[in-house]
């Protein structure tokens, strides 16, 4: 099972304190640009990962903590593909210019199209709509999915969705304290990676398993 650590530290300094701690304890880095304050070089953080990196800045829309415009935010985007990074994480959302801006640029880089329901996990007749829309979107690597659970039967409805990729790559989870059952399934369902996080304390979104207990989880369940 692929494990994801987002880097949360809203400093330089502190978000490379935490890359040196992740690359020893997770498969995946994703870093989460948005919560970085001041000045930084996107490119210069995503080669301070000895591990794969998934590029994120996302927008408070969808969880995210980046209050700047949108031209800013691709902006940023654009200047971390110039380190190359495995994978660029890019919401559905984002206006259609701007996203095939970002992808037209992606290079040898992977496209992760996500997509992420806040408040609640909507019905699965909606989720099967919004998985079918943005499996048409070109130049895509992966679909990401996410969906904040309010009750047991939401993770059901989100992990569902992972039958109906066909031959795409994806991810699908959700959100919440009621979603962590799905943060530690969804690998076995056919998700192509899950998150954790760093430590306690450490979330980018709510419901997240420090690695260490994930880890734990998961090699109990192997013997």
């Amino acid at each position: 099972m692929l494990i994801a650590v987002p880097i949360t530290a809203n400093s330089l300094k502190g978000a490379e304190t935490e890359i040196a701690n992740a690359d020893r304890v997770a498969d995946l880095i994703e870093l989460r640009l948005d919560m970085l304050k001041g000045e930084f070089d996107a490119g210069a953080l995503v080669k301070k990962a000895g591990n794969p990196v998934i590029v994120t800045c996302r927008r408070r829309a969808e969880g995210g903590k980046f209050g700047g415009s949108e031209k800013e935010r691709i902006g940023i985007l654009l200047g971390a593909l110039k380190a190359k990074p495995k994978y660029l994480d890019i919401e559905f959302s984002t206006n259609e210019k701007l996203r095939k801006k970002v992808i037209a640029k992606k290079g040898k880089t992977k496209i992760i199209l996500s997509w992420h329901a806040v408040k609640k996990t909507p019905s699965p007749k909606a989720l099967a709509a919004k998985l079918a829309a943005m499996k048409k979107v070109r130049g895509v690597d992966v679909i990401k999915m996410v969906a904040k659970a309010n009750s047991a039967g939401d993770n059901f409805k989100v992990i569902g969705l992972l039958k109906s990729r066909g031959k795409r790559k994806m991810v699908a989870f959700c959100t919440g304290p009621r979603g962590k059952i799905s943060r530690i399934v969804a690998p076995l369902e056919g998700s192509m990676f899950t998150f954790a996080s760093l430590a306690a304390g450490k979330e980018s979104a709510e419901g997240q398993i420090p690695i260490k207990e994930l880890r734990r989880i998961y090699g109990a369940w192997e013997k």
